[in-house]
């Protein structure tokens, strides 16, 4: 009859004591903490990302470190400039009120197409926690600030069938970055009335009337605006970041 027989390390050439699962693929390893320092920058002005010594920081090649840069392009995080130098920043107060003006327009749209497909458990447990939220507003943890956003900006529109939409509204977004990396400086947490506008655009989604939470999403962007270009402002008298040696700051 057959025999079933355990492989080991052992027989398979392998030192169990060095043998390792496989790790993630290089790019997506090192992703978060490329981005989160590109995105740590973008409030203080302008730098320029030097390919190699980000190769050596994060130890891998230099088409690694392109290849990811390209995908930040893509996002509207960088750019290149006329030497084709990666560059970051600065992102301006104008800058943040044409995101804005930009967002204020495409995410309404994509929710009234979104919304008719969102599962009604899943909105009524946003509102519950935006609620919840909005009672405690000043101990919410970076976390939990995270959540609230992609909730509201992410989750709540990813129905919509236009992916094209779905991208110029992703890169339209950066100016989040600034409230993130506020949070993370200072350690401000959203305004409570912040999250009543979140809840006001939940409760109407709960009712069905996708037109008045399309129009409250649309007024919430506009407040979210001044309050952004005013945390935006106080940049200016923060000291600069402790950033990797990769990002070397040049002037504007």
């Amino acid at each position: 009859e057959p025999q079933r027989i355990v492989v080991t390390h052992k027989m398979l050439g392998l030192n169990k004591a060095t043998f390792e699962l496989p790790q993630p693929m290089t790019a997506q390893r090192i992703a978060q903490d490329f981005e989160a320092s590109i995105t740590n920058a973008l409030p203080f002005g302008m730098y320029r990302v030097n390919e190699q010594s980000a190769a050596d920081h994060f130890d891998v090649s230099r088409t690694i470190i392109r290849e990811l840069l390209s995908r930040f392009q893509d996002r509207g995080l960088l750019r290149k400039d006329l030497k084709s130098h990666w560059v970051i920043g600065p992102l301006t107060a104008l800058d943040v009120a044409h995101y804005y003006a930009i967002r204020a327009k495409l995410e309404p749209l994509a929710l009234l197409e979104s919304a008719p497909m969102l599962a009604p458990d899943l909105v009524s447990k946003m509102h519950a926690r935006a609620s919840a939220q909005s009672q405690a507003a000043e101990d919410l943890t970076l976390e939990e600030l995270e959540r609230f956003e992609t909730d509201m900006h992410v989750t709540l529109l990813a129905n919509c069938p236009n992916p094209h939409l779905l991208r110029m509204i992703h890169q339209s977004q950066i100016a989040l970055s600034v409230n993130q990396v506020f949070a993370e400086t200072v350690g401000t947490k959203p305004s409570s009335l912040a999250l009543m506008e979140h809840c006001i655009v939940l409760e109407y989604l709960i009712r069905g009337s996708w037109k008045a939470a399309a129009d409250a999403l649309e007024e919430h962007l506009n407040l979210s605006a001044a309050r952004t270009r005013k945390r935006l402002m106080a940049f200016s008298v923060f000291p600069e970041p402790n950033l990797p040696g990769y990002l070397r700051r040049i002037s504007a």
